[in-house]
């Protein structure tokens, strides 16, 4: 007996530090775990807070106790967006911004748009294109310049990803104040113009093609108009293939718009109308078109002959009726200078075309119509008296031709047109026929 109770003793004492020692671990691991959780909840750790003692709220980490105090504090939570040293300042409810049950981030497109509207128009900057100027008798590509304007729709995708998927999530106490400010950059875009110099060196404009230039004069609101519709033609520039309007180009035109009143043919006559003079610039338009071998799609002639175009190259412009359309269908784009001042409107086409190629028109009376007489009775002159109040012009049909050289030889011939003009009639004015002597019956009665 004594001996199986020798051997028992040393058993006993084995058990019973295994035991202190358990016990010793555990207690170790309860006060690591209320230590941890008093500085999880009091948010003075840094590090991962235990699921079972927190609560994530967008990019914010808030202790579960505090988690409706936080959700009633968020809207307040200010948002800075930046750029370039300047600052706007507004709050995730000013901007539109919810936080759902599930986590997910709302944000409503309209009140985002309008909260920054402000700031977009601060840095909002037009972009201007590229243009072609001729500087000392070469053309040259002055660059264009890009702009920028604020990005709505990225501002909100910017703000929905800062809160759902953050790369930095931050330990927030509701008792501790508002949220830290959230700190973006202003959603700006770079906004490119068209052209830009690239694609106007690709149309491989290198020279003067083509010039003409007709005269009137500069002392009537006639002359006005003239150089009104050069200086909305100036620059204008054509692509291959593209098809050009004269009265797009040129805009509307009425008194309203500040077109003045001057003469201009109609129904065979010249009368007062508004915007007189139009059409010599188209006609010196078209005079440049064809010598640059432009192709015509419409053109219309002149009721009556003009006296600052030869036959069958003028070209008459009525808005919404008559139209002045050119294609480009030469391999470059074309470049249109307009230039009018001093009694002179000249038109240049620049682009490119094969050296020794040179474009003449030329003009040919095909027929003559005579001269119509109008008399008018005017009572104000003595009975039998004529005075000639317009001497008239004879009518004529008439053809154009295009014929192309090239080193002096032709190459190809083309009748552009063949066009009618009117007369313009003689008119007399007559005094009343003188009474004969009285027939018989008259007498006595």
């Amino acid at each position: 007996m004594r001996e199986a109770n020798h051997r028992t003793a040393p058993r006993r004492r084995r058990r019973k530090k295994r035991g202190w020692r358990l016990l010793l671990v555990a207690g170790a691991l309860l006060a690591a775990g209320l230590i941890w959780q008093r500085l999880s909840i009091s948010g003075t750790t840094s590090g991962t807070v235990p699921a079972s003692a927190a609560v994530v709220l967008g990019d914010l980490t808030v202790p579960a106790a505090r988690a409706a105090a936080g959700l009633q504090l968020l809207p307040r939570r200010p948002v800075v967006f930046t750029w370039e040293g300047q600052e706007w300042f507004y709050s995730l409810a000013q901007l539109g911004v919810q936080l759902q049950d599930s986590g997910a981030v709302a944000v409503d497109p309209l009140r985002l748009a309008v909260a920054l509207r402000e700031a977009g128009a601060a840095i909002r900057a037009e972009a201007e294109p590229a243009r072609i100027a001729v500087l000392a008798g070469e053309p040259v590509i002055i660059p264009d310049r890009p702009g920028r304007r604020l990005n709505a729709a990225m501002g909100g995708h910017m703000l929905r990803a800062a809160l759902q998927e953050p790369a930095v999530r931050t330990v927030w106490d509701p008792a501790a104040g508002l949220p830290p400010p959230l700190r973006l950059p202003l959603p700006v875009q770079t906004v490119t113009a068209t052209p830009t110099a690239r694609q106007l060196l690709a149309l491989g404009i290198r020279r003067r093609i083509a010039s003409f230039t007709t005269r009137y004069d500069p002392e009537i609101p006639r002359g006005e108009n003239v150089e009104r519709a050069a200086r909305a033609l100036n620059g204008l520039l054509l692509r291959p293939g593209e098809l050009f309007s004269y009265n797009a180009s040129v805009g509307p035109v009425s008194a309203d718009t500040g077109w003045r009143e001057a003469y201009v043919i109609l129904g065979g006559e010249l009368v007062p109308g508004v915007g007189g003079g139009i059409c010599q610039t188209a006609t010196t338009v078209y005079g440049a078109a064809l010598r640059a071998g432009l192709t015509v799609a419409e053109r219309h002639p002149h009721e009556l002959a003009v006296a600052y175009a030869e036959p069958s190259q003028d070209a008459a412009i009525s808005p919404g009726l008559a139209d002045l359309k050119l294609r480009n269908t030469l391999a470059t784009g074309v470049l249109f200078q307009v230039q009018a001042g001093g009694g002179a409107v000249t038109v240049e086409i620049w682009g490119d075309a094969p050296r020794g190629l040179e474009i003449r028109v030329e003009s040919k009376v095909v027929g003559d119509i005579g001269v119509p007489l109008r008399v008018i009775t005017d009572p104000t002159l003595p009975p039998g008296t004529e005075i000639e109040q317009l001497p008239g012009h004879a009518g004529f049909r008439s053809e154009a031709w295009r014929t192309v050289l090239h080193q002096g030889e032709p190459v190809s011939r083309e009748l552009l047109s063949t066009d009618v003009y009117a007369p313009s009639p003689r008119v007399i004015r007559r005094g009343p026929t003188a009474p004969g002597p009285p027939t018989p019956h008259q007498v006595g009665s």
